[in-house]
Order: structure tokens, then sequence, then C-alpha cells
């Protein structure tokens, strides 16, 4: 697998990034450590976001937004004509080749890439690269900490390269979930129908056993015989006289049952034959019919109704359905990673002193407790032997139940509703023993009324009656039980092909959790202590000992204190400040990422250092140049720091240009202007604002001009070391033109009083009488009082000239040398 380290991106159009046909370009160095400076509101935070677009696709802070405020309206530069951004990579492999990578993001919204080098699959290389520890930023790192023990141990198994494991962990867990199984395939449903058939089955098969028994005097207990039994019915109709000339040479299942009760009616007649018949056939009907015993309905009602209660109970605790809806959304949202505030509330914003993610956990779980309550009730539903029986009872035509009376239907709805109420079950069961009265009323009065028939019709028509009904019960019978075998074998076949499955996935669910947690173990072991060294070195304290500790099975990753100035064992979320809560934090993603061996050899960091003090924050820089870099860690990485402290500039000035450090500034003024490193020509921004004057362009020019303004007056200070009040030193927002022109002639009319200006005369007069009056009159003034006509192209062409006038006041010809060189002051009082 190839390696890449970062040596350079260009960005144009690209959210506050401008820079329309003249690219920011930055330029990394792979054997070095390399820094970014901006000022607040300097396209930083752009540059970052340009990263995170071409490498992950998105912009995570545009991802917050909601779909009304239009997010994907701010990935390009509101003020690039053409509303396209773009952001070209420059990777370079450990052999030393580079490639080029461009992600165009066009006017339409679409992202495009492409590669100008002809690298091959250039969006796959750019998956590749897209590591949890490739692009980190300060929340990042607080996040960490503020975690639950899962979200933790999800987040780190990411930095330990074994994202890919943990999501298929929780895929896995989430299909093994036995009520998500039962909800996939409807196991219940299967279950209850199979049993179903299998009490058709038996009852159908119990008609045919008496009828059968009945007409052949045989057992059909015997199943091996199971040929032969329609040959045996059959047989005995023909042994009937009347009846052999119509059965003729056809098989039981061809017979017309109706034709031959017709014969034995033209011969006999009588109603009282066709009662009997129909006394015959509704009597191994109904006969053969099995119930629960109503002490064995009563204890099912009795654990139906348990559920019942136990459901109400939890329910006295859920504040309802939509609020569930609410928690479910809210727990969504937080367990995505697209919502980076976790103390912030995602439905009112209301702020909190603790992360809100256990809060909701907690509550998601009080519903998810009701809902496997009703689950447990929908299953007693719809297994309960007596429930099947009062349902058989109800749908009975010789019962004759109305359906405005009838309680299963009801209960059952209600019960997938999830309404359902001890009182039904109670109206349910007393139901039930109602009907099984009638039921055994109903049939000792068909056995009464077939005992008397019997003795007021001739022997010879009962016994040829009789016959012919128990043939035709015998028939239909072992059909309905051949269709009652056929389809519980079907639907037993689906549930051992799906048992089989969940019994698969579950296995295949706790060997992956087995392994995960095993692999983790090792990667864990394999760190060592290297992140409580690192923590001890930026925080230097020996007394405060993090350590990390994972379940054994499970994903959760706990942060404890191995030692608190002599205590041991204790949460390191409740006690550590938050610049040693970062300070782990760091230590750990940074551990974790030197162990790997993934595409991406490079790690950004933006304004991780945010809640450092200085010492804090150079003892991390010391770490990452000496320990952590790739040029004196043979295996080590290529770090890229993105900041805004000005304390730290100090330390990345002080650094750079040596081998092992390479730094950059950035200036500029977004969105509308350009913006450029120190270490780009500056002489580029006053070309393009000089074209613009050129050609009319003023309000397109006037961002450029005042950038150029700054740098140049900025630059003086640099140069000829013109000392600046405090404020103007450490605040940003101070360096602008009048300030900067203010401090200037300050120091300038210091050292003339002094005596020790080194400035000729005549320098001095333009300094004084031209260049910053023209300047005053054509610019500060101008903006300062918020005038609202716009100035003319050739006023704003004579400030760019200011500009550069002023700037040669601050020089002088050097004659040591064959040529004349045109030098700058080493200071106001010195060449």
């Amino acid at each position: 697998m190839s390696r890449y380290f970062l040596t350079r991106v260009k960005i144009e159009g690209f959210r506050g990034i401008n820079n329309e046909d003249q690219p920011l370009e930055l330029r990394f160095k792979p054997e070095s450590v390399n820094s970014v400076f901006a000022a607040n509101a300097s396209g930083k935070s752009s540059i970052f976001e340009a990263l995170c677009f071409a490498i992950k696709g998105h912009v995570p802070k545009l991802r917050l937004l909601q779909a009304g405020e239009d997010p994907d309206r701010y990935v390009a530069n509101l003020f690039h004509s053409r509303k396209t951004a773009v952001v070209e990579l420059e990777i370079q492999d450990e052999g030393g080749v580079q490639s080029l990578i461009r992600v165009t993001r066009t006017p339409a919204g679409a992202r495009v890439v492409d590669s100008p080098s002809g690298l091959g699959d250039p969006d796959r290389v750019l998956r590749s690269l897209n590591e949890d520890f490739t692009l980190l930023d300060y929340e990042e790192f607080t996040r960490f900490i503020d975690r639950t023990p899962l979200e933790r141990g999800r987040s780190f198994a990411s930095l330990l390269g074994l994202s890919a494991y943990s999501q298929l962990r929780q895929v896995l867990g989430t299909l093994s979930h036995t009520g998500n199984l039962n909800s996939d395939f409807d196991l219940p449903v299967l279950e209850t129908q199979a049993r179903g058939f299998e009490r058709s089955a038996s009852e159908a098969f119990a008609r045919f056993r008496v009828a059968y028994e009945d007409l052949t005097g045989k057992s059909p207990s015997d199943k091996s015989d199971v040929a032969h039994w329609g040959a045996h019915i059959r047989q005995s109709l023909i042994n009937i006289e009347l009846l052999r000339p119509i059965i003729g040479e056809r098989r039981l299942s061809e017979l017309d049952f109706n034709s031959l009760r017709e014969a034995v009616k033209s011969e006999e007649g009588g109603a009282k034959r066709d009662e009997l018949a129909g006394l015959v056939e509704l009597g191994l009907r109904l006969g053969t019919l099995t119930f629960e015993p109503l002490e064995r309905a009563a204890k099912q009602a009795e654990e139906l109704i348990e559920a019942l209660r136990q459901r109400s109970d939890l329910l006295v605790v859920t504040p309802g359905n939509l609020y569930k809806r609410v928690h479910e959304a809210a727990l969504h949202l937080y367990q995505s990673g697209e919502w980076h505030e976790p103390n912030v509330c995602v439905v009112c914003r209301s702020t909190f002193k603790e992360p809100l993610l256990p809060t909701i956990q907690a509550e998601a779980a009080r519903f998810e407790r009701v809902r496997s309550q009703e689950e447990l009730i929908r299953g007693l539903t719809a297994r309960l032997p007596w429930l099947q029986d009062l349902h058989r009872l109800e749908g009975l035509g010789e019962l004759a139940v109305p359906a405005s009376e009838r309680t299963w239907e009801p209960l059952t709805d209600a019960a997938h509703r999830g309404t359902a109420s001890s009182d039904m079950v109670a109206a349910a069961l007393s139901q039930y023993e109602k009907l099984l009265e009638r039921f055994n009323a109903r049939i000792a009065e068909i056995a009464k009324r077939r005992a008397d028939l019997e003795r007021e019709l001739p022997p010879s028509l009962v016994a040829v009656t009789t016959q012919i009904e128990h043939a035709s019960q015998a028939r239909d019978a072992l059909t309905a039980y051949w269709r009652a075998t056929n389809a519980q074998t079907t639907t037993r076949a689906r549930l051992a092909k799906y048992e089989a499955w969940a019994t698969y996935i579950r296995r295949v669910s706790e060997d992956l959790n087995e392994a995960e947690a095993n692999l983790t173990a090792a990667r864990l072991d394999a760190m060592g202590d290297q992140y409580k060294d690192l923590f001890h070195k930026i925080m230097g304290v020996g007394d405060v000992i993090p350590t990390l500790s994972r379940s054994d099975r499970g994903e959760q990753l706990d942060v404890r204190l191995e030692d608190f100035h002599g205590m041991p064992g204790l949460s390191a979320r409740a006690l550590l400040s938050e610049s040693y809560r970062n300070a782990l934090a760091i230590s750990v993603f940074l551990s974790a990422a030197a162990q790997q061996k993934t595409a991406s050899r490079f790690v950004v960091l933006d304004d991780v250092t945010s809640s450092f003090d200085a010492g804090h924050q150079w003892r991390l820089m010391d770490e990452i140049r000496l320990r952590l870099q790739h040029r004196p860690n043979a295996d080590g990485l290529q770090f890229i720091l993105l900041s805004h402290d000005g304390l730290l500039e100090k330390y990345f000035d002080k650094l750079s240009g040596g081998s092992d450090w390479h730094h950059q500034r950035l200036q500029g003024w977004p969105p509308l202007g350009a913006v450029w490193t120190v270490g780009q020509d500056a002489n580029r921004v006053r070309q393009t604002a000089a074209g613009f004057l050129a050609a009319g362009q003023v309000k397109e020019a006037e961002p450029l001009i005042r950038q150029y303004l700054e740098f140049s007056l900025e630059r003086v200070i640099r140069k000829v070391n013109i000392p600046v009040p405090f404020d103007f030193a450490i605040r940003d927002h101070m360096r602008m033109v009048g300030n900067s022109l203010d401090a200037i002639m300050a120091a300038v009319k210091l050292q003339r009083l002094a005596g020790g200006l080194v400035l000729s005369a005549n320098q001095v007069a333009d300094l004084e009488t031209r260049h910053v009056p023209a300047l005053v009159a054509n610019w500060v003034s101008h903006y300062s009082t918020a005038v609202s006509a716009s100035l003319s192209p050739p006023v704003l062409q004579g400030v760019l000239q200011a500009a550069d006038d002023l700037s040669e006041c601050f020089k002088y010809d050097d004659h040591s040398g064959t040529t004349v060189v045109r030098r700058w002051y080493r200071s106001l009082t010195s060449r």
C-alpha cells in the first residue's frame, strides 16, 4: 500500500478564500514540521475546511446547518464570479513520486475529482487518506473525553485503524438483535402459523381416524400403510350393493358423494335420513376438536395480565410516544457524529454543564424497555393456546357468535397497538368459559339427536348413511391433513432457515466481537505507555497518570486516572481540567496515529492547543518536532499545524528556517479579496489591483488595495524594527492602515528628536509632506469617516504608488559592492 505526504495545496473560490485567478498556494515539506499562522478571519479555517472537502467529501461545519439554511450555498466563495471552488492537492509517496489530485465543486453543486498528473482513480486515493487522525481540530479533542465509554471506544477503534471492524460489529449487533430478527422475519407470526398448521393437521387426522376405523375396522396408526388408506375406504363403499354401480371404477378422490346420498334417498328417502347424515358429518367434525382446559386457560391469562401490569409500570416513567420520537431522533443525531456540541440540546439549543448523550440514552433505554415489553405482549397474544382456541370458538358457525360480541380480535389488535388491558384479557377469558360450555352442550345435543334418529330409522338405512358420511368425512379430513402437513413442513422449513441464519449471525457477531476486542487490546498494548509519556512531557506532571482500559467483550473505552496525586482509580472525566483533558486526548490521538501504517502519512492539526498555556503548547510542539515528525523518526508522520495563536507564532518564527521546521503566515482580506502567504509575491496582489483599476473595476480593486497597503506597512515595521504599541502587537484587528501609519510616524518623530534618525532629510520630508498625507487623505480619512462615495481609479492608483514610495523612504543605496543594491535600513538609527 502506498503512503503519502502532503506537499502542496492550492485553493481558489472555496469558502472564505476568493483568490479569483490567483489561487492561494501553500507548500509543505515532508521532512519538516509545517506551521501556518493566520490572524482571525484571515482564511485559516477555510484551509482546514478545504482539506476536509477534498478528503472527507464534505465541510463538517456546514453539515450542522438545517436544510432550510441551504448549506450547499456556502461551499463556494460568495464573491467568486464563477461560483466554482477548486482544491488541488499535491501528494508525494515514500519514493518521492508526486501526484496531483484536483477536487472541483461546480456551480451546480457537483463534486468532481480528477488528476492533472494522471493518477489512477484519484477518488479512491482520497478515500484512503480519510483516517480519523488525518484532519483533527480542537472540537475533536474536546469531545473525546466527554463522550460516553461506548462512543469513545468506537472513536478509539477508528484511531487504531479498526473503524471498519467497529462498524461491522455494530451492523452485526443490529442484525443479531433478537427483537430485530423477530421483526425482520416475523418469527413469532411464523411460529404461530406453524403451530396452527400442526394443530389443524392433528385435528384433521383425528377426524380421519374416527371415520376410517368406523368404515374399515382398522386403525390408521400405522402410517406405513398410508398408500392403502384410500383404497380401504373405497372398498367399504363398494361392498354396499346399492352403491357399487355408481362407484364403478372411480377412485376415492373422484367420487361424488352427493350422488351416493341421492341414491340412498331414492331407495328409502326421508327427511330424517338427511338429518342423520348431517348429524354424522357434524359430529365427526366437531367431536374431534380439542381445546385448552379452562384451568390452563386461566393460568395463561394470568401470564398475559402480569405482562400487561409490568408494561403499565414501565409506562408510568415514560412521558409518551411523542417524547419517544424526540429522544430517538436526538439519539440518532448525537450518535451519527454530525452534532459536535455534546453539551448543547439539539432541540432547544440550551447549554448544560454535562454532555446530554448519557441522559438521552437513559431516556431511550426506558422507551426501549417499554418496546420490549410490548413485543413480549404481542408474542403472548400470538402464541398462547387458549387465545387461539378462543379465536376458533368465536369463528364456529355452530355457535353463531355475533361480530359485536367477539373478544379475540379486539384483544389482539389492542396488543399490536400497545393498548391492551387486563380488563380485555378478563373479558376474553370469561368469553372462553361461556363458549366452552356452549360447545360441549352442542356436542351432547348432537349425540342425543343422532341416537334418537338411529333408533327411529331402519338399521340398513342408518348403516348406509353412516358409511357414506364417514367416507366423505374421511376423504375431506385426509385432504385437510395433507394440506396442513405440507403447509406445516413449508413453514417449519422457513423457520429453520431463519433460525439457522439467526444462530449463524449471532455466532459471527460473537466471534467478531471477541476478535475485535482482542485486536484492539493488542494494539492498545502496542501503544504501551507512549500516550502516558507524551501526556507527562506535555503537562510536566508526574503524579497525574492517565490510563485507558477497554472492555473485554464490549466496545466501551474507559479513561481513568492510574494516579491522581497519590489516589488511584479515579475518573479522568470528573477530575481533569480542560487543558489536562485535551492534553490527554491529543496524547492518545497522536500515540495511536503513530502506530498506524495507513495511506495518510500526514496529520493536519487545526488550533488543537487552544486551551493550553504557552508552556504546554511549546512542550507539545517540541514533542512533535523531536519525536513524532518524520525526519527524526523514520516511521514518523508529517505534521501540518494551523494556528491563530499569536504567542505560539513566536515559537514558529523562532524555529522557522531550520531544517526541521517550515513556517508560513497568511495575510489577506477574506472573503472579498485574496489570501496569500508571506512567502508568496505580494506584487501579484498589487498587479491584480492595478489591473482592476485599469478596467474601471473599483469595487473589485478596493479589498486588494487594502491588503497591499497593510502588507506594505507591516513590512516596513518588521524590516526597520519599528516599535509598536502593545495592543498593536497582540491584537490582529489593530493592525489597520491608520494604526500602522501612526506607529511608523511616531517612531520617526521620536528618533529625529533624539538626533539618531538614519533617514535622509529628503526621505523624512517626502514621508511627512507627501506619502503619509496622500495615504491619510485618499484612504484613511475616506474609510474612517464612512464616506459613501467611491474613490476614482486614478486616486486609488495613487494610493498604490504612495504605498510603494513610502516603503522606499526606508531604504538606501548600498555602494559596498561592485553594483549598487537597494537595501532596507536595519533600524531607524542604523543601516
